[in-house]
């Protein structure tokens, strides 16, 4: 089973290495890889961020109220029993698939947003994930390699790294229950919750702050179309309303722009604080989710190439404990 296991990471990490050769030629050849997607940006503003934001933490409250009786929020993981540990990530994991479809109703409800808007093209879904699996093949090898060498460095140095608590949980509870408690809460629930929170409320909102800032400093070319970023509406807080145009399209585009993708990934890396040298690889990975979103402005990619890369983590984590 270990020579099998040995030769399909082998196989992974060649196919991996032969898409960023393909991907380097045509990037060098001045060809397109990923084609940039046609969307109006996004109809919600900053006030909109922090009621999503009341939203996932009064579900987060009202959850724990309900089951323990009480709001215990100044004990943290480590101070937990193993039992009241699994317990609280189940628990975690109802509250966010709660409080997710929550913030997609406000949304739809208070800013007419479509499933366009929210990144849920249904007739490109499929053509989403395939992009995805491609994108998870690319993005694991070079993120796990990362893992890997800061992990040995940390070991190195003797510098003591606090892991993520589910994993301490695992390692403390090696029963079925735990595993598959892990399994929901990693693999299914955290990339739905993060991607629809990090890609699709946050970055989406800081594309239109920065598009709108670009059309406001150079207003010189045709307002209604950057890049394939459609002004109709968003802007800074509400919407940006462009005044009829007759004259013919200026065809000067303003790139697209790193600054959300970069923002929005600090902000990820950065809720993984305290668990090792996680936040680091978890930053690079977040630019290429963040690259994939802004592309195509779906969620499909992004989501598939998060549980991808969740559930090959469980499952080596799974094999070593159940070897140990």
């Amino acid at each position: 089973m270990s020579a099998v296991s040995d030769y399909v990471i082998v196989g992974f990490i060649l196919v991996s290495t032969l898409l960023w050769f393909r991907y380097l030629y045509v990037v060098r050849s001045g060809q397109t890889w990923l084609g940039f997607q046609e969307r109006c940006p996004v109809p919600w503003g900053v006030l909109h961020l922090l009621i999503i934001a009341g939203i996932y933490l009064t579900c987060q409250l009202l959850f724990q109220a309900w089951w323990w009786g009480d709001i215990d929020s100044g004990v943290h993981f480590d101070e937990m029993s193993t039992e009241r540990t699994s317990q609280n990530f189940l628990l975690l994991s109802v509250s966010s698939l709660v409080s997710c479809l929550a913030s997609l109703s406000f949304l739809r409800l208070a800013t007419g947003a479509t499933w366009t808007d929210l990144g849920m093209d249904w007739k490109r879904g499929l053509h989403g994930m395939t992009i995805g699996s491609i994108a998870f093949v690319m993005l694991a090898v070079p993120i796990y390699a990362l893992q890997g060498i800061l992990t040995w460095i940390c070991k190195a140095l003797q510098v003591m790294s606090a892991e993520h608590p589910l994993f301490e949980m695992l390692r403390e509870e090696n029963s079925a229950r735990s595993f598959w408690i892990a399994f929901c809460a990693a693999v299914l629930v955290a990339p739905i919750w993060e991607e629809i929170a990090f890609r699709l409320v946050l970055q989406g909102w800081l594309e239109n702050v920065v598009y709108t800032f670009r059309w406001m400093s150079d207003p010189t070319h045709d307002p209604r179309k950057i890049d394939g970023f459609l002004l109709r509406g968003g802007g800074l807080a509400t919407q940006v309303f462009l005044p009829a145009s007759n004259r013919p399209t200026d065809h000067t585009v303003i790139q697209p722009s790193w600054i959300p993708i970069v923002l929005s990934s600090l902000l990820f890396s950065a809720m993984h604080i305290g668990h090792g040298p996680a936040p680091v690889p978890l930053f690079f990975l977040s630019l290429g989710l963040g690259y994939l979103y802004q592309r195509t402005h779906s969620l499909f990619p992004c989501i598939v190439v998060h549980m991808l890369l969740n559930g090959t983590t469980w499952i080596f984590l799974w094999r070593a404990l159940g070897e140990g």
